[in-house]
């Protein structure tokens, strides 16, 4: 009889064991899967986004599916730059003008330049093609951006970054 009980203790232990295991099993799951639908953590590498993000600096993001906006983060594999990942702000969207001459930047018509001057090069005039944004890094002058490549297409973006948190 007490190997009976015996025996039906450590099937006990043994069961509830299995359950806990799958339960946290489980749960882990349910957080990776919640972690990449709402967040994203990468590593700014190089000086295009500097001071905003320094190079090496890890961030922390939050996701957005309602729409890519001006002024936000987007991560994108431009197709001209053979998928590699590009860490740039929106600065014009669909139908806006937008005139890069004599170190001025213009969208629609407004000057839009904040300090340093934009521009390097050839002057830019184009006007953002539906569904297509045009990229720039945040330290203007050591920034290879939409003014290189062109404007992207909204399928060569990766994630919308609605918050950006920066550690070095």
């Amino acid at each position: 009889m007490k190997e009976k009980q015996k025996e039906n203790k450590k099937k006990t232990f043994i069961d509830a064991f299995i359950i806990i295991l799958l339960v946290c099993c489980a749960l882990s799951l349910l957080y990776a899967i919640a972690i990449h639908t709402f967040f994203h953590i990468s590593r700014g590498e190089g000086l295009s986004n500097e001071p905003t993000i320094r190079n090496n600096a890890f961030i922390f993001s939050t996701k957005t599916y309602f729409g890519i906006d001006k002024g936000e983060f987007v991560l994108a594999e431009p197709l001209a730059l053979n998928k590699e990942s590009i860490l740039k702000r929106v600065v014009a969207t669909e139908g806006d003008h937008v005139v890069i001459q004599d170190g001025r930047m213009y969208i629609n018509d407004k000057d839009v330049t904040e300090g340093e001057d934009v521009y390097y090069g050839q002057p830019v005039e184009l006007i953002v093609p539906d569904n297509e944004y045009f990229l720039m890094g945040d330290n203007i002058s050591n920034s290879y951006d939409s003014r290189n490549f062109g404007c992207i297409t909204e399928d060569e973006i990766i994630d919308n970054l609605e918050s950006v948190k920066v550690f070095l």
